[in-house]
């Protein structure tokens, strides 16, 4: 089972992303989170496999975040999920540690197919 976290400032996001998200035996949502800084204290307390996270929120951004988790937790993946498509945000993601980038307007069984391949450390399906 692999157990995802989802960051977003937006709720709609992150409920439809929870909804649709978890595959029987497979993936499971784990938590959801606003921003960095809740990232950081839900993962005091439980344990993740993969950070869906998002790249501009309102207090600690995702890049920010992306950054203090790969230092303190190294083992999580992280994969940045988000509507900048600009070369430079995805820049400071991979930068900062993460492992993919997913724009939210992709696929679910291709953001599950990304996930596992992260989690596997196979070839990434997006393109950078």
């Amino acid at each position: 089972m692999i157990k995802v976290l989802l960051v977003d400032d937006n709720t709609i996001i992150r409920k439809a992303t929870n909804r649709f998200l978890p595959k029987k035996g497979k993936i499971s949502v784990v938590g959801e989170c606003l921003d960095g800084k809740d990232v950081l204290n839900f993962l005091k307390k439980e344990t993740v496999d993969v950070i869906l996270m998002d790249i501009s929120m309102k207090y600690v951004g995702g890049i920010e975040a992306t950054k203090i988790v790969k230092q303190k937790y190294p083992e999580v993946k992280v994969i940045a999920f988000s509507n900048h498509t600009e070369k430079s945000y995805k820049d400071e993601m991979f930068l900062a540690g993460a492992s993919d980038y997913i724009d939210k307007g992709t696929e679910i069984r291709v953001i599950r197919k990304i996930i596992k391949a992260v989690v596997s450390e196979e070839r990434s399906y997006s393109v950078r």
